[in-house]
């Protein structure tokens, strides 16, 4: 299952009152005035749910203590197949290996930029959390830590690039999951390796089988 840790909460008791004008903002705003951001509460991302129901995700786990790797494909919402294969990752079988990554076609760019008041390319692409906590600067526009953009360039439209996907990928810091100092990503280790590569293979391009061979030929 997604991993449950904790939740991080902002209590500024000073912004109170400016939090209390900016939901009263948002409840009678326009639909194309974007909403203010409130500085208590809870953070959290709902936005990929949100994202989620007008485009294609996919969703790839390791379940069965790390021995499955299990992949589930919805577009808009609706379940196109579910796969489960012996996983043939060694180095992530011990990382609770998850991922979610959605394409960005052009109903979830417009939604995306409505709800966050910026345009997706400007936020980043497919973030990396290890033990709950964001690698940097995986995700950043740009960064390539998965080659994505170096294969797209190489074959255009058969490939998707990090300007069509948002997504997050959680593993645990297990051994060969180690951050390296200053903001640099992740130390190269044949671990990282295989993670990369299950991204690549097991997600992205299973994501573009279905997208570029369908929904690119639907007007």
């Amino acid at each position: 299952g997604r991993s449950q840790g904790f939740d991080i909460e902002i209590v500024a008791p000073q912004e109170a009152e400016a939090d209390k004008a900016d939901a009263m903002y948002n409840a009678n705003r326009r639909e194309d005035q974007t909403p203010r951001l409130l500085v208590n509460g809870k953070i959290e991302n709902a936005i990929l749910e949100v994202v989620g129901t007008r485009t294609t995700v996919i969703r790839v786990a390791l379940i069965e203590g790390g021995a499955v790797l299990e992949s589930t494909l919805e577009d808009r919402g609706e379940l196109i197949y579910r796969i489960r294969e012996k996983n043939p990752y060694k180095g992530l079988r011990e990382t609770a290996f998850l991922a979610d990554i959605y394409f960005l076609n052009r109903s979830a760019k417009v939604v995306f930029a409505h709800r966050m008041g910026l345009p997706s390319v400007q936020f980043g692409s497919i973030f990396l959390f290890r033990n709950g906590f964001r690698v940097f600067p995986v995700g950043a526009p740009d960064d390539d830590f998965f080659g994505l953009n170096q294969r797209k360039q190489q074959g255009q439209r058969r490939f998707l690039g990090g300007r069509d996907l948002i997504g997050r990928i959680e593993v645990k810091g297990v051994e060969g999951f180690e951050e390296a100092t200053s903001r640099e990503g992740l130390i190269a280790t044949p671990e990282v390796e295989e993670l990369i590569e299950c991204v690549r293979d097991k997600c992205v391009r299973r994501l573009e089988r279905y997208v570029i061979d369908i929904t690119w030929r639907d007007p």
